[in-house]
């Protein structure tokens, strides 16, 4: 029987690559679209909802997975591993979290064992990714959570979003309480025990992109080496901006790539640009 295999939610957009290769289990979110409900990634794209809301409004929303989703998913795991670590982010936008724990609780599992975060997105998944590459070298379940524990707090997502692309009710009234023309902003939001906080507004998207890679490299100032962690809706060239503006700073010491999945998506929209960042 082998050892240990993390559990994480779809929220935490990590590649499919790196999905693969430590073996994490993917829980679903459920995207309600179109009238009916669609799990990210399998029902419904991100591609396919971009492509929607380019279109037209559309009324959407994210659910996340039932207690019944995580029972079915650690009862078919508890047959195959010793342990099972799930990490999932209780967070403005959701708390699966909850849910997760509720799921561990029901089953009386002792192999399962859940953390906690106020992380989003590749905040969530590059803390998901660090304890599955631990997990392939320790088979201790109590160093494994300890440590997950401890770098939860180092880490640190900041998200360029257009106020006219979120559809979030939360996160639209967060952005109303910093001025009152929304649709015409551009905004930097940091999310901070769990919380949405606005740290800067813009009209221009280059300079907020600037802001952004700034806001990013002055974290590490003091930090010989960190590593980074881009998120990106329909905005590829902009990732890939971010990337070079980081390059011609302070060295990092490994970097990911990815675009979010339509939970994220759905949130904060096509436009939507993030980076995470912590240090080695």
């Amino acid at each position: 029987m082998t050892s240990t295999v993390v559990v994480t939610d779809s929220g935490a957009d990590l590649p499919e690559s790196i999905i693969d290769e430590l073996d994490i289990c993917i829980v679903p979110l459920e995207i309600l679209a179109y009238g009916q409900n669609q799990k990210d990634g399998v029902g419904l794209s991100v591609e396919q909802l971009f492509r929607t809301l380019k279109k037209e409004s559309q009324d959407i929303s994210v659910r996340e997975p039932d207690i019944g989703d995580f029972l079915e998913v650690y009862q078919s795991l508890s047959n195959k591993y010793k342990n099972i670590i799930s990490i999932h982010g209780n967070t403005t936008f959701n708390n699966v979290a909850k849910k997760a724990t509720g799921a561990k609780e029901a089953l009386s599992e002792t192999k399962v064992s859940t953390i906690e975060t106020q992380l989003f997105s590749l905040g969530l998944g590059s803390l998901v990714m660090e304890i599955a590459k631990m997990a392939k070298s320790s088979n201790k379940k109590t160093k494994l959570v300890s440590y997950a524990n401890n770098l939860k707090n180092d880490m640190l997502t900041y998200f360029l979003i257009e106020g006219s692309d979120t559809i979030n009710a939360k996160l639209n009234k967060q952005l109303e309480k910093e001025n009152d023309d929304v649709a015409n902003t551009i905004y930097i939001i940091m999310i901070k025990s769990g919380k949405v906080e606005v740290v800067d507004c813009f009209k221009n998207r280059p300079k907020a992109l600037e802001g952004l890679s700034k806001l990013a490299q002055s974290r590490f100032l003091n930090t010989a080496k960190y590593k980074v962690a881009i998120s990106y809706g329909d905005c590829l060239n902009d990732a890939l901006k971010l990337r070079e503006s980081l390059e011609g700073g302070q060295e990092y010491h490994e970097l990911i790539l990815s675009q979010v999945g339509a939970a994220t998506g759905a949130h904060l929209g096509p436009k939507a640009l993030g980076i995470t960042t912590y240090p080695v």
